[in-house]
């Protein structure tokens, strides 16, 4: 008797090697037919998992942004009080890229593009916006009982999220970026700016 295929593995496989496509040739060469060759999977198979190719970068920004922002969440969610959690969350943030180093290449030829569609603009913004989302109901909360004094959390979060972004980007194709170093720098300016004294 044949053994049944979980469709879900297939489906596993054809995103991976959709990031393996991406982070070798960017988004503008991403093809079903390259993925079809890196997988050794037919182009049947795919269509019956995906509709087309933005569905499938979109299910792999998708894919990627839930293992990152758990990730990053149980750190946060581990660490006592809104100054550690703010701490943990900018050193998190900076050392994205030893992680989910095939993300920040995908998000980097993302940003990098001349044109882009709706799918893609929605899956990046959702991802940015969730981690952003975190950042601000920290500072909220050290605000709240403080632990901070921050005029605009808003801004503040902007700040982070920008800094920690092109520090993971630089560091994606530059090994000589020390992105350690950066976080130690920024989360220690941002604290002794922002802390009650």
């Amino acid at each position: 008797m044949k053994k049944s295929v979980n469709p879900e593995t297939k489906k596993e496989q054809i995103l991976k090697a959709a990031v393996d496509v991406i982070v070798d040739h960017g988004l503008e060469s991403f093809s079903i037919r390259k993925l079809c060759n890196k997988s050794n999977l037919s182009i049947g198979l795919v269509y019956h998992h995906f509709s087309d190719k933005n569905e499938i970068i979109h299910s792999v920004l998708e894919h990627y942004g839930i293992g990152l922002l758990s990730w990053v969440g149980e750190n946060v969610s581990a660490a006592k009080g809104d100054k550690e959690k703010l701490k943990t969350k900018i050193i998190d943030g900076y050392s994205i890229h030893k992680k989910y180093l095939s993300l920040i290449i995908i998000l980097s030829n993302y940003f990098t593009r001349s044109f882009y569609s709706d799918t893609e603009r929605k899956s990046t913004a959702s991802l940015l916006a969730n981690y952003r989302k975190t950042l601000v109901k920290i500072i909220n909360n050290g605000t709240a009982n403080g632990s901070f004094n921050v005029e605009n959390p808003e801004v503040l979060a902007s700040l982070i999220l920008g800094s920690t972004l092109g520090i993971n980007l630089q560091a994606s194709v530059d090994k000589t970026i020390d992105s350690d170093a950066a976080a130690e720098l920024m989360t220690n300016l941002i604290l002794s700016h922002i802390s009650e004294k």
